[in-house]
């Protein structure tokens, strides 16, 4: 395929793809979303989306993994370590927040069961590698805690994280239903010793 011309803006028209999408996602289900529809917000041809991605599905994965947070458990397992709940640098780092932000989206009430299964799966082996685990030698009942936290922690993104605000979900953690997270963080930590 041919490559797009160059963009004489300061947006490459990958990013405005991206942006397109991103705000789309936003305001509608993905489902109502459509090539033609990014596209023309993106204010690029067919020819270019194609360029770049192969379908819209391949799109929803490519900016799900571009937008990925590699170093989150880093962060939760470092601001739980203390026994507080110090989220100050989730809030104060603006590519965080960006990602963060994407991250609420897809989670959210215009996402789709793949998107969010697909999301689950890679957060499941990112907190693998964080606490240099070997799902095949976790018990049924790590298992099961690990499921649990990282299922719960989207559930409460997808219904009250919309404004991908991380602010706002530092609030969020900070009641009780946050503080009862401390006892299984401890106990991942204690797997991974």
């Amino acid at each position: 395929m041919v490559r797009p011309r160059r963009d004489s803006g300061a947006v490459s028209a990958k990013e405005r793809l991206a942006n397109a999408f991103w705000d789309m996602f936003a305001e509608m289900p993905y489902r109502e979303i459509t090539i033609a529809s990014i596209s023309k917000r993106a204010a690029v041809s067919h020819n270019t989306f194609y360029y770049y991605y192969q379908n819209l599905e391949d799109m929803a994965v490519v900016l799900l993994e571009e937008n990925f947070i590699p170093n989150f458990p880093a962060f939760v397992l470092e601001s739980f370590a203390s026994g507080t709940l110090d989220t100050d640098n989730l809030v104060l780092d603006p590519l965080i927040r960006k990602r963060f932000g994407r991250m609420c989206i897809l989670v959210g009430k215009n996402s789709e069961t793949w998107i969010m299964e697909r999301l689950k799966e890679a957060t499941m082996n990112l907190w693998y590698t964080a606490l240099d685990l070997d799902p095949a030698r976790l018990k049924k009942g790590q298992q099961a805690q690990l499921v649990f936290l990282l299922g719960g922690i989207l559930a409460v993104l997808g219904e009250y994280g919309q404004s991908g605000d991380p602010a706002e979900v530092k609030e969020l953690i900070g009641l009780d239903l946050g503080k009862a997270l401390l006892p299984i963080v401890s106990g991942l930590r204690e797997i991974q010793a």
